[in-house]
Order: structure tokens, then C-alpha cells, then sequence
């Protein structure tokens, strides 16, 4: 794979993206729309891409030279990601999602969450810790984060109560 210089023109990139393709001109220019005889002008002068060849070029040329598709995805106002070619990278976790707490405040809710617990339930504490920590064990090792632990009991409550209700309309 040819390296192409940064400060590259649109020729040079038209140049080597006829290169990386293994195209004859015809067959570059069926791929883009044009001519022939346009790629020979575009060759000796500069060329006029629309935004959709732009497109259609860094589409043709992922498979064989990422880099330079993704200059001909920029000249678009594109990127490979925007275009379909690669997966974005999963957004990182923002400070607000997952807030740091002094060392300190940690037992105290965690010691908060097992005594209401306990007292929904009408249990000893005892019963439920090891419960307890074995599914938020489960859950880090499934990938969840509290946040999306904490949704998902949400929407099982919500399941619930509305088969509950359901269920005191049938009688």
C-alpha cells in the first residue's frame, strides 16, 4: 500500500485511488460516472468530484487502502463511519455517568441499600447480602454498569406492574 503525502491534491489523490483500484480510466470513470476522456482531463488539470463520487470512491477504496478512503470520505465532509465502512468506537463513559465518591460514602449506601432492602422484603439483612453480591458480581461480569443494572430492574418493575394490573382487570 503507497503511502500518499498529507498535502496531496485532488489529482494526485485521483491518481492513486485509480492506482489502488487496478482500474483501466474506463472502468474508473463507469465507477464514478464520467467519461473516459473526463478522467484524462481531470488527470492533466484538476478534478471536479461531486460529493457522491467523493462517496462512491472512498466506498470502492476501503477494501484496498482505508487511508486513502477515508481522504476521499473527508474531501465528501464525510468519515468511514459516517458512511457505513466502520463501526464508531462505543462512546466513552462521560464523568457524569459514573460520579466518584469519597471512600468514605460507599459503606454508608451500601449499608443504606441492604437495610431498606432487608425491610421491603421482611428479611434479615444476613439473608440477602450474599444474594446480593453475588448478582452484582454477575452483572460486572456480564458487562453492565450499576447505571444500566439499575435500569434494567427498573423495566422489570414496570413489567410487573403492569401484568399485575392486567391481571386485576381480568377478574
Amino acid at each position: 500500500m503507497i503511502d500518499v503525502p498529507e498535502d496531496a491534491g485532488a489529482t494526485v489523490l485521483m491518481v492513486h485511488a485509480h492506482h489502488a483500484l487496478r482500474m483501466t480510466q474506463r472502468e474508473f470513470g463507469e465507477l464514478i460516472g464520467v467519461s473516459e476522456r473526463t478522467i484524462q482531463r481531470w488527470t492533466a488539470s484538476t478534478p471536479g468530484f461531486t460529493p457522491g463520487q467523493l462517496k462512491t470512491l472512498a466506498t470502492a477504496l476501503y477494501p484496498v487502502h482505508p487511508p486513502l478512503a477515508a481522504r476521499f470520505a473527508a474531501l465528501a465532509r464525510e468519515t468511514l463511519e459516517s458512511l457505513g465502512l466502520v463501526v464508531p468506537p462505543p462512546p466513552k463513559p462521560s464523568a457524569m455517568a459514573t460520579p466518584s465518591l469519597p471512600p468514605s460514602i460507599a459503606p454508608l449506601l451500601a449499608d443504606g441499600l441492604l437495610y431498606a432492602l432487608a425491610e421491603a422484603v421482611g428479611l434479615p439483612r444476613d439473608k440477602l447480602e450474599l444474594p446480593l453480591l453475588e448478582l452484582l458480581r454477575q452483572s460486572v461480569e456480564a458487562g453492565l454498569s450499576l447505571p444500566a443494572l439499575a435500569d434494567a430492574v427498573q423495566q422489570a418493575t414496570v413489567r410487573r406492574s403492569r401484568a399485575v394490573t392486567a391481571r386485576a382487570g381480568q377478574r
